[in-house]
């Protein structure tokens, strides 16, 4: 493969399993990391090179100033960018039509239609037109009606780029009158809060108008929305009418690229559509492990090249180490009980010894930060 393959987005655990992702079949990434100055990505075996950007902004600047040229225009040369933050789905579809002659990424039929499902009250419409089971919900402005509001319901963005996994459960009006004050300006949505049995996500690819969706993770531990730990199972287990609606919102929206689906299962085994991500989602590489490599698949087809059809999932355990292991320094699990799991965790995003080099980095820095506040508190005797 001649392409230069491009991983975009911040210093987190999403872009990192990407690259591990392709790593897995031996392929070298370049990496935009954004919003720092320095990475523990960038001492991952599996980039080829890595460039550091202040803003998503001038990382997309980058990228036109040196691939779209006229001698990126061969599909053999073309660069194949992954994005891995909604500002970057974001920011590609906004100028769609400008970088599609020079470049292949994730992006819909039409321009501007990804930033329209960007928005939740829109993907929520969309959800319930293809005939999924939603939670009620209304965009908040100032002069809304909120007297009939049930309680217990959620405050979230109305898109993520605007206000990222910011979410408030409001259990009253006191303190939903509390909580709204924390959005100021930021787009918001109420909605009815489900009371969660399990929580899904469903991970897709379509590429060629084919849609593959081979898992779902079931999330068994969180930090601020985003999965720490977790289990992956073959999408076998879900109802094949849950599989066939998300198959159809793909299709209305005309997305090619990876995707996921969140999900939440109720005391009544119905399953309410949460939100779409449409880009890599943070949970993609631990279905590479488990046994579906859906970014290689995705280099491979919008390569022109196939991919066999056929594979398998095993269920496996994952886990983003570091992030999960705040769990248990807030004594929400045991230490006991997180180290058991740590070892069981066929997926890990960071402690590999194929590819040491990122956590061998985050440890340093948590040592520093150890021995300052160590310090710290020997200066004050």
């Amino acid at each position: 493969m001649t392409n230069p393959i491009i991983v975009i987005g911040t210093s987190h655990h999403n872009t990192l399993g990407i690259i591990k992702a392709l790593g897995l079949q031996h392929v070298k990434s370049i990496a935009y990391i954004y919003g720092c100055k320095h990475s523990y990505i960038e001492k991952s075996k599996f980039v080829k090179e890595i460039l550091i950007f202040e803003t998503c902004d001038d990382a997309i600047l980058f990228l036109k100033s040196q691939y779209c040229t006229a001698d990126s225009m061969s599909s053999a040369t073309k660069p194949i960018v992954i994005s891995c933050t909604d500002e970057v789905a974001y920011k590609l579809d906004q100028i769609q039509v400008e970088l599609l002659p020079y470049l292949k990424f994730f992006h819909s039929a039409i321009s501007g239609r990804l930033t329209k499902y960007m928005d939740k009250q829109e993907q929520i419409e969309l959800a319930r037109k293809v005939g999924l089971h939603t939670p009620w919900s209304i965009i908040y402005k100032k002069d809304t009606d909120i007297s009939k509001m049930k309680f217990p319901c959620i405050l979230k963005p109305v898109a993520s780029i605007n206000g990222g996994k910011h979410i408030c459960i409001c259990n009253d009006k006191t303190q939903f009158d509390s909580a709204i004050k924390e959005y100021n300006d930021i787009s918001t949505i109420i909605q009815e809060l489900i009371i969660k049995k399990r929580e899904i996500v469903i991970v897709g690819l379509t590429i060629n108008r084919r849609t593959i969706i081979p898992a779902y993770i079931e999330k068994e531990r969180e930090i601020k929305g985003g999965t720490t730990y977790s289990q992956v199972f073959p999408s076998s287990k879900l109802p094949s009418g849950l599989i066939d609606a998300c198959e159809k919102m793909i299709e209305d929206i005309g997305y090619e690229g990876l995707w996921g689906v969140e999900c939440i299962q109720n005391d009544n085994n119905t399953y309410y559509f949460i939100e779409i991500n449409l880009r890599s989602d943070a949970t993609t590489y631990s279905v590479a492990v488990a046994g579906a490599n859906l970014p290689y698949r995705y280099l491979l087809q919008i390569s022109g090249l196939e991919m066999s059809e056929t594979y398998t999932i095993r269920t496996i355990s994952s886990i983003v180490e570091h992030n999960d292991l705040t769990n248990a320094l807030k004594q929400q699990i045991s230490i006991k009980r997180w180290y058991k799991d740590f070892k069981k965790a066929e997926c890990r995003y960071f402690f590999s010894m194929r590819d040491y080099g990122p956590i061998s980095v985050l440890l340093c820095k948590y040592v520093r930060i150890f021995i300052m506040k160590i310090f710290g508190k020997i200066k004050q005797y």
